[in-house]
């Protein structure tokens, strides 16, 4: 992918293998001294960053404290 610059393959797969996929080469790229195109490449197959859940359930999550303990408790 990184020599040929086929990115189209990564988007079959769901997006946590996306995600471990995007790590991976993220960090060859780095190693191998060409992280700007890999930039390029995640930027021209508008390849993102994807979160597991949204950030209202994550802020739901953070300030429903009480209830959890009592859950936690019982």
């Amino acid at each position: 992918m990184m020599v040929t610059g086929d990115f189209s393959e990564i988007m079959e797969f769901s997006n946590d293998k996306k995600k471990h996929i995007m790590k991976s080469l993220a960090l060859l790229s780095k190693y191998l001294g060409c992280y700007d195109r890999w930039q390029d490449y995640k930027n021209r197959y508008q390849l993102k960053w994807t979160v597991s859940r949204d950030s209202l359930a994550s802020f739901q999550i953070m300030t429903n404290l009480d209830n959890e303990f009592s859950n936690m408790v019982d």
